[in-house]
């Protein structure tokens, strides 16, 4: 079997594996095939962009050798911020169609392929760089962290949109006639909440 084969295998059989555990735990009849495929693809496109940032600021790309002793900090103030920002911006877009009065749980869902989508093409690149044998690794292990940073995400993201019939949190009493402030607030609660997730 050829590297590229084996490269290729290794990071979509669980990432197909993953769109199977998540398409058949959310609920029933709330989401297509066609909506999951969107947040894949905007999960895709928010690590594509990165070579891009790197472009516009060269002084925040780095090697991985470079980071040696320094890689918590790193880890924390250069690489989670950057993917976590790219992936719930990229997220918010990608929720622009779905109606406000949807359930909370709806979003977990289309978050967790979000992060899928950038884990699988951030797989494929470490793959090409140092291997397959990484990107197999990677599929089992950073995918589960860009999944489960996903779905926190979309879970906060879900809280400030919460129409009235869904709202149960104390915070919503506070914020209950600045909606718009209640949503940039439960944003930055999940997005602090990936950044140091991803970080640690």
């Amino acid at each position: 079997m050829s590297s590229s084969l084996t490269l290729l295998l290794s990071t979509l059989i669980p990432g197909i594996i993953w769109v199977l555990i998540i398409w058949l735990t959310i609920p029933h009849s709330t989401t297509s095939f066609k909506s999951f495929f969107r947040f894949f693809l905007y999960g895709v496109i928010s690590a594509a962009l990165i070579p891009y940032f790197y472009r516009v600021f060269p002084g925040y790309s780095f090697e991985m050798t470079e980071l040696d002793s320094d890689i918590l900090t790193a880890a924390f103030l250069r690489i989670a911020p950057l993917e976590e920002i790219l992936k719930c911006l990229c997220f918010v877009m990608a929720c622009s169609t779905i109606p406000r009065n949807s359930h909370p749980t709806i979003y977990l869902g289309y978050g967790g392929v979000l992060g899928l989508g950038f884990a699988v093409l951030e797989n494929l690149e470490y793959g090409i760089r140092y291997g397959h044998d990484v990107a197999a690794i990677r599929s089992c292990t950073s995918s589960v962290l860009h999944v489960g940073c996903g779905i926190a995400f979309s879970w906060f993201f879900s809280l400030g949109l919460c129409i009235k019939k869904w709202s149960r949190n104390r915070l919503d009493l506070i914020f209950r006639k600045f909606s718009i402030l209640k949503i940039i607030t439960y944003c930055l609660i999940g997005l602090l909440f990936c950044i140091f997730t991803h970080g640690y």
